[in-house]
């Protein structure tokens, strides 16, 4: 081709023809734009294609990180529950306090109610190296974005409130198995140490009506019912972001 473009000009330029020889050169120069211009355009091409491919791959790790903390989210709800089930019925009436004594491991119960505490928050490593990296522009739907942004203040909010959680029942409430109960049996109960001598039994009756020990676990349940609120809300918007994330991965 630039062979034949040579011997067109020499041609040209040998039959003096000064009209032709601008047409041709005009014309070469305009071949040499739009040459340039296909380059440009194949290259904007190949990186918007690198760039789509990079984000499906951040999108489809991020929707398998999701879906993990949503399983997550739905075992700690589920153990916030069962927290505050058992709160309720050591706080509950002496007939049903009677009825728990009545079971043969009733000291276990008493572990799980006083000393029992959920301190997970649910994992999204892909996210969380977004974050760090300063890269989720690479999610190119910024109402996506918006919404992990919204899932990752509900994450800090429910860590916030579950460190206050810890921290009041480490200061508080762990009071309660040190000055006012024999916490050995629940040891024995919880770890099945058969081997150890428990000491005496406790009075759970006469302990729960106590008011310094009804308050602390009144406390605990306040907490506790506080902190499932909020990892229904965080779940509710996990299963919100999954579903945008699904609709983007091709």
């Amino acid at each position: 081709m630039l062979r034949l473009f040579r011997t067109l000009r020499k041609k040209l330029i040998d039959e003096d023809n000064v009209r032709k020889y601008l047409l041709y050169a005009i014309g070469e120069v305009l071949l040499v734009v739009i040459g340039i211009l296909i380059a440009l355009q194949v290259n904007t091409w190949n990186e918007d294609r690198k760039i789509a491919n990079e984000e499906q791959a951040i999108l489809t790790r991020l929707f398998e990180d999701l879906e993990f903390a949503k399983t997550q989210s739905e075992r700690f709800i589920e153990r916030e529950n069962e927290d505050i089930h058992r709160l309720k019925l050591v706080l509950g009436s002496q007939q049903e306090l009677t009825e728990i004594l009545q079971q043969p491991n009733h000291d276990q119960f008493f572990y799980d109610a006083v000393w029992d505490l959920s301190f997970d928050v649910p994992v999204i490593i892909t996210y969380t190296d977004l974050q760090n990296a300063g890269d989720t522009g690479k999610i190119q739907n910024s109402r996506l974005r918006n919404r992990l942004s919204e899932m990752g203040l509900k994450i800090l909010m429910l860590e916030s409130i579950i460190g206050d959680r810890l921290s009041v029942h480490q200061n508080r409430i762990d009071n309660i198995v040190e000055y006012e109960l024999n916490y050995l049996p629940l040891l024995a109960a919880d770890k099945n140490l058969t081997t150890i001598h428990p000491g005496e039994a406790n009075n759970y009756i006469q302990i729960m009506q106590k008011p310094n020990v009804r308050n602390l676990l009144g406390i605990k349940l306040d907490l506790t019912i506080l902190v499932l609120n909020l990892r229904k809300s965080l779940d509710q918007k996990l299963a919100q972001v999954i579903g945008m994330v699904q609709s983007e991965i091709n």
